[in-house]
Formats: structure tokens, C-alpha cells, sequence
């Protein structure tokens, strides 16, 4: 190798080694890879942002690009445009979610605020100036200075929870409640057409009581509770009254009225007060709730009274054996369907003389006949009150020259009025007579021949004075008048007795 190549390869080497950059590429290498071009600070060229990262549904917007739906509606984004009526899609707990606006809301103003118009006047039910209602049931007062005030705003329209919009219905209270009876109140509500007015409502189980604001909602005694409920005191709720066998503590929790607490196993309620049934119990098994004595095993019990005299009403001093005592045999105990019954004994009550004597069968109610003799009563004294009424009456008038029937009769100091039940049909033209006491002139307004009492119907014969119970006494007739304006006077219609029940 000559002097020359070996400098020439030497070089090279060299070159290569201080990795000198005159030399293209040596022996070895891989081909070069060019830097990257440097940029130019002065170069005004834009560089590409990276990718925005948009917000999910629920979250917090201002425009609909800044959502992954397109949709920014009511501050947040959401999953629809949401355009219909009464819909939001920011109602808490379901943000992002295109849902109907609650009932009875309008956060939006998108509902009417007038009332609709009447097609006619509406009844109440109740007078507007104050006053009672008269119906079948009991009065409805309204309050001296008439109905209260309503307002009409109450029941404006607003979203019904189905993406519409609705007025108020009668259950929005749109006025002041008032007490018209003890089970019924005056309240104003909403008609369901944007207007306020007043109707009777009925109460459930709550009483209105005077000076109430409607219906109670809670009792602190029986008068607070309408009469189908009582008080639970522990609760101070009303609450429906006990059937028979129910169990009870008071009697005004029981429909019967009786809550039998005999035994000392706590109340029962009972048909009737069993204390005074001897042997009598409510708790007997398969008739709880009904009365049975020793005289009935077999079902309920009842009080019969003694019909000595046959008539068919019992001793009204009849009493039954009891807790208290054994009675005095006018009354027993037996099974309420008769089928038990001793002879001689009736349900009946009502004679006022039950006895073996023969007078006391003609001493019953509704005795009809009149008598002349007087009996001796329980009591031990004479008595003519043959039907048991608790007065006497007597069969022939007194007062007068006779008896006025079937007339216009105006009683001493009083105003004219009707007899009951007239007798025959009255004379041509009317004619006054005093009911106890007859006058002796004709009346001038009365054409002659005409009785001077002035009877002009009937003249029965009466007695011109109190005549006592089995008395005989003169009886007289009115005598026929010769003028208008004449005196009359009174004629003898023989000795009657005055009889009497």
C-alpha cells in the first residue's frame, strides 16, 4: 500500500472517530436521520388546541355546546329539548332528566290565573246574609254577618304532575271553615274551574261543635265525637263505637251503651245492662255481647209483668229480683222470645190497677168507656182515671147553656181557633161561639129564629157549672132567639150524671 492510501484511510479514521461532520457517512454507520426543523419564534402560524372534554347530562351549563345531548335546559344539561308544558329537567334527585312538573305547582308561570267563566249562578247551599237552611235533616246556621270571604287566587290553574296544566279540585280549602250543626260544616273550596265558593260538608267522625273552625280533627271527650264514634282518650282520636262482644272500658265506646265490666277480665259490650239480671252474664260462650239469665240459657232475657186481671197490660209497678233485692213478684225474668213465659205475666208495663178485683179489668189504656164510680188505686186512693192517662176527663161539657161543636170557638181572653174535629158540617155563614162561656144575646149578625148560645149546629145539653166525677146535675139546652140582636135563654134538658175516665 503506498505512502498515500494509508494517509488517505487514516484520515478517514480520524474523521470518524472526532465523528466530524465534512464526512457524508463511514464504513459501518446507519444512514443519518435529519433533525427536526426548528421553528421560527417570529413565525405567527396557529397551533391546534386538543380536544374539548364536553359535560354529561345533570351537569351545570350555559349553552348547549358545552353539553354531550346539545341540550343546556333549566341551568343543566339534559337528555331532550324538555319544550313541553309543565316540564323541567332540574328537579332535584333527577337532574339531567326531562321530568313533569309536581302537582299543585307552577314554578314557570306557564298556567291560567283567571277562573274560568260561570255558565250560571252557583247555589251554596247556604244563605249569604246569615241564617238557617231547612232541609229534612237538622238546621244549617251560617255565621250573623253572613258567609266569610273567599279567595279565588287559591284555586288558579297549576301543573298536575302529567305535563298539563289543571285547576284547583274541592279537596284545596280556599276560605274560612264554619260550623252550620254539630255534624255538618260550611266550607269553601275550589269547583275545580278556577272558583271559590262555599258548600255544606258533611263531618266524619268529628263533631262540629259551636266556635269551631269546621271539623274537629281531634277530641279530648265524647261531645268532640259525632254520636256513631267516641273519644280514645290515649289517642285523642275519634274512632267508630263497638259492636256487641267487642271489648270496651267505658260505656259511650259501645253501640248498645253498655259495657259490661263484671268478672274482673275487663269489659264486654252488651245488649243491656246484665247487673240487674240475676245470674245474668255477657260473657257466656257463643252469645258474648248478649245478656242471658238463669231463667233463659238458651238466648236473651226480658222482664215480664203481671196481667192479674186479664186485660193484657201489665203491672206498671211491677219489679223484677235483683242484685238489689228479691222483688215483689209483679215482675220476672224470662226468655225475651216468650217462649218461657209464666202464666198470667205480659212484656206490657202500662196498668196503672192490676188486681183480682173485678173493677181493675176496666182500668187499662186507651179505656174508651165513661164511668160513674170511682176506684181505689194503688196508692190507696179514690180515683176516676179509668184509662190510665195520669188526668180525669169528663163526658158532659160545663160551662154554658150547651154544647158549641164543629164552630169557630174563641176561649175567655184568647184568639178564635178551630175545633179538632168537627162533628157535622158547619151552618151557613160563620158563627162565634166562646169556647167556656155562652152569652144569653143573639148575635146581630145572625137572622132570628137562632139558638142564643149561639150555638146554631148542635145543641147538646150541658151543664151550666163544674159538676164533680159521678154528680148528677140540672143539664140545659140554649133556646131559640126571636130577633137578631134579642136574648135567648136556656131550656132544662133533665138531671144527667157527669161521668167520667
Amino acid at each position: 500500500m503506498s505512502s498515500r492510501r494509508f494517509v488517505a484511510i487514516g484520515l478517514a479514521a480520524l474523521a470518524c472517530g472526532l465523528g466530524g461532520s465534512a464526512i457524508s457517512a463511514c464504513v459501518g454507520d446507519d444512514p443519518a436521520i435529519p433533525p427536526a426543523p426548528v421553528a421560527d419564534a417570529g413565525n405567527d402560524a396557529p397551533t391546534t388546541p386538543p380536544p374539548a372534554v364536553l359535560t354529561t347530562n345533570g351537569q351545570s351549563c350555559k349553552v348547549g355546546t358545552e353539553c354531550q345531548s346539545g341540550q343546556c335546559v333549566d341551568g343543566v344539561c339534559c337528555e331532550s329539548a324538555c319544550s313541553g308544558t309543565c316540564e323541567r329537567c332540574n328537579l332535584p334527585s333527577l337532574l339531567g332528566k326531562c321530568e313533569p312538573i309536581p302537582d299543585g305547582t307552577d314554578p314557570d308561570k306557564e298556567c291560567p290565573t283567571e277562573p274560568l267563566p260561570e255558565e250560571e249562578d252557583v247555589d251554596a247551599g247556604a244563605p249569604a246574609d246569615g241564617g238557617a237552611v231547612e232541609d229534612a235533616g237538622p238546621p244549617f246556621n251560617v255565621p250573623d254577618g253572613g258567609l266569610p270571604a273567599v279567595n279565588d287566587n287559591q284555586c288558579a290553574g297549576h301543573c298536575n304532575g302529567k305535563r298539563a296544566c289543571a285547576y284547583a279540585g274541592k279537596e284545596v280549602t280556599c276560605g274560612t271553615s264554619f260550623c252550620g250543626n254539630n255534624e255538618e260544616q260550611g266550607r269553601a273550596s275550589c269547583d275545580g274551574k278556577g272558583h271559590c265558593l262555599y258548600g255544606r260538608e258533611l263531618c266524619s267522625a268529628y263533631a262540629c261543635r259551636d266556635g269551631s273552625p269546621g271539623c274537629k280533627d281531634m277530641c279530648t271527650g265524647p261531645l268532640d265525637c259525632l254520636a256513631t264514634h267516641y273519644c280514645d282518650s290515649g289517642t285523642q282520636t275519634c274512632r267508630p263505637k263497638l259492636d256487641l262482644a267487642s271489648a270496651c272500658s267505658l260505656p259511650d265506646q259501645c253501640k248498645s251503651g253498655v259495657c259490661d265490666t263484671t268478672g274482673g277480665a275487663g269489659g264486654v259490650c252488651c245488649n243491656i245492662d246484665c247487673t240487674t239480671t240475676p245470674g245474668g252474664t255477657c260473657r257466656k260462650a257463643g252469645s258474648v255481647g248478649t245478656c242471658q239469665c238463669d231463667a233463659c240459657p238458651g238466648g236473651a232475657c226480658a222482664v215480664f209483668y203481671r196481667d192479674e186481671d186479664g186485660d193484657g197490660f201489665g203491672d206498671k209497678d211491677g219489679v223484677p229480683p235483683s242484685s238489689a233485692g228479691p222483688g215483689n213478684g209483679r215482675a220476672v225474668y224470662a226468655c225475651a222470645d216468650g217462649s218461657n213465659t209464666p202464666a198470667g205475666f205480659v212484656k206490657d208495663n202500662t196498668d196503672c190497677l192490676d188486681s183480682a178485683l173485678p173493677i181493675a179489668a176496666q182500668v187499662r189504656p186507651n179505656q174508651t168507656g165513661w164511668f160513674t164510680a170511682a176506684y181505689t188505686n194503688s196508692a190507696g186512693a179514690q180515683s176516676f182515671d179509668y184509662n190510665c192517662s195520669g188526668t180525669v176527663e169528663k163526658e158532659i161539657f160545663e160551662g154554658g147553656c150547651g154544647f158549641c161543636r164543629n164552630l169557630v170557638f174563641i176561649p175567655l181572653g184568647g184568639e178564635a181557633e178551630p175545633e179538632p174535629e168537627p162533628l157535622m158540617s158547619e151552618p151557613e155563614g160563620l158563627i162565634i161561639c166562646p169556647r167556656l162561656y155562652f152569652s144569653t144575646t143573639c148575635p146581630s149578625t145572625t137572622s132570628a129564629p137562632a139558638r142564643s148560645c149561639p150555638c146554631g149546629a148542635k145543641n147538646d145539653a150541658a151543664f151550666t157549672n163544674p159538676v164533680a166525677c159521678g154528680t148528677p146535675a140540672l143539664s140545659t139546652t140554649c133556646t131559640s132567639c126571636t130577633a137578631a140582636g134579642g136574648t135567648g135563654g136556656t131550656a132544662s134538658a133533665g138531671t144527667k150524671t157527669q161521668r167520667c175516665h
